[in-house]
């Protein structure tokens, strides 16, 4: 499932959540993810955050290896929640992506 972070790994993600659904690309070449979430608390969506920001920073840290690669977790990551649900996406088109999720909710 790929590096959260020292101390923020899968465990720690799904010890709070309803749902989970990660789609990882396993070649750090290709930037394209997107992690979906359902936390039973609301209380729990800042933590979720948090543990998928660090997804990302470790990627930028150079968990991605390709130059390419880092530039593309850097510049093309989001991660948005509305209510009880958090996304996280590592896309080119991330912008399109968010807005599609937040229609769900609109």
């Amino acid at each position: 499932a790929g590096n959260f972070g020292v101390g923020n790994g899968p465990e720690k993600l799904y010890s709070v959540v309803e749902q989970c659904l990660p789609y990882i690309n396993m070649m750090t070449m290709n930037t394209s993810e997107i992690v979906l979430v359902q936390v039973t608390n609301s209380s729990d969506v800042d933590k979720v955050k948090s543990i998928l920001q660090s997804r990302i920073d470790a990627q930028v840290e150079g968990g991605a290896w390709y130059p390419s690669a880092i530039d593309a977790w850097q510049n093309n990551s989001r991660i948005v929640s509305n209510g009880n649900f958090v996304m996280l996406v590592a896309h080119t088109g991330a912008d399109s992506v968010v807005e599609q999720f937040n229609a769900l909710f609109a």
